[in-house]
């Protein structure tokens, strides 16, 4: 590394190896040193990265006060904002701000914000129920990265696609999606990528009955992000691994695994996160034959769902409770959100209910 960086160069060389903590430390100096917009974007990307979504939502309204003559840069701000509004569950002030910036990239032919524009609104829309236009965002930030020549871009692109098909029930294409990616992530040093792939990995090889092959990838993954301290995801990986320990019938370690995930949704105020505790919660309390419990516990996640605009996770909410004989089935509205999850799901586990 050449001694004449800057302290907001050095930082970004870490940011995009994934060494987020190491790259906030610098971002902190640099601004304590002379306070810019690159300075406060950074600091607000990593502080975001490394759970403080507040923290990082309060940075990139200072950096936005600055003026800024790159438009570009401008939207790069909107963005880090919605997707730390994205992480605190405020989906419509995501959009906002994502719909800002897209406008800014395209207006600018600023063709690499917006390739990253499509992603992360490919990303929100899978979360807020909308796959079919998930995944024609997802396939146009692909399209883009390509034609950029990107290829990180393009991994972080084929990792989202490999979510939505996920969810959409491909589960083999979504395998080969993150596998593509990770290749990528691991060619140029960057640990978050690999590990987010990993997980990707682990979930697709779950939903396709291969219990040892996704606990050995969420091992990886695990591994990676507890290198560079990131709990936000590591919360996730806990519970997605303790999915695959359900699948193979050890109930009482993926248990454990549950709590130790939720502990860290609570930390972090990660709401989407508690939904998804409490559907798993409700699934060990079925198993065990606790069905009033379990009832209790879809309920609480359907509720918190449909609050949120999860539209997805809701549905998935009232299967457990037709599991349990408390309604009608919802299979319908998995066909009008233009997912076979559950068709492949019903033939592939019968007994266990599996969720994303």
């Amino acid at each position: 590394m050449k001694m004449n960086l800057s302290l907001t160069e050095r930082a970004g060389i870490k940011r995009e190896t994934g060494s987020f903590r190491e790259a906030l430390v610098l971002y902190k100096k640099a601004v304590k040193k002379e306070s810019s917009f690159e300075s406060l974007s950074g600091l607000g990307g990593c502080l975001r990265l490394t759970g403080d979504f507040r923290g990082a939502i309060s940075v990139y309204k200072k950096a936005l006060k600055l003026n800024v003559s790159d438009a570009p840069q401008q939207a790069d701000c909107f963005m880090g904002l919605g997707m730390s509004l994205r992480a605190l569950s405020d989906y419509r002030g995501a959009a906002e701000h994502f719909s800002a910036a897209g406008k800014i990239y395209k207006e600018s032919a600023d063709w690499a914000g917006y390739a990253y524009f499509c992603w992360c609104l490919g990303g929100l829309l899978r979360l807020t129920g909308d796959l079919k236009g998930s995944h024609a965002h997802l396939l146009l930030s692909v399209k883009f990265y390509k034609l950029l020549k990107d290829e990180s871009g393009t991994a972080y692109a084929l990792a989202g696609l490999g979510g939505i098909l996920r969810m959409l029930g491909n589960f083999k294409e979504s395998f080969n999606s993150y596998k593509r990616a990770s290749v990528i992530f691991k060619k140029h040093g960057d640990r978050f990528g690999f590990a987010y792939c990993n997980c990707g990995m682990g979930s697709a090889s779950r939903m396709l009955l291969r219990a040892a092959l996704s606990e050995k990838y969420y091992k990886i993954a695990l591994k990676n992000y507890r290198r560079i301290q990131d709990e936000v995801n590591i919360s996730f990986v806990l519970w997605g691994y303790a999915n695959s320990l359900m699948l193979s019938g050890r109930n009482g370690k993926a248990a454990l695994l549950l709590k130790e995930s939720k502990t860290l949704f609570l930390r972090h105020k990660d709401k989407r996160g508690l939904v998804y505790s409490k559907l798993q919660e409700g699934e060990l309390l079925r198993l065990s034959g606790n069905i009033a419990a379990a009832v209790s516990s879809f309920k609480s996640a359907g509720g918190m769902a449909e609050t949120l605009g999860m539209k997805f996770e809701a549905i998935h909410a009232l299967t457990g409770l037709f599991a349990c004989g408390k309604a009608k089935s919802p299979y319908k509205q998995y066909d009008k959100l233009g997912s076979k999850w559950y068709r492949v799901l019903k033939r592939n586990t019968p007994v266990f209910l599996d969720f994303p």
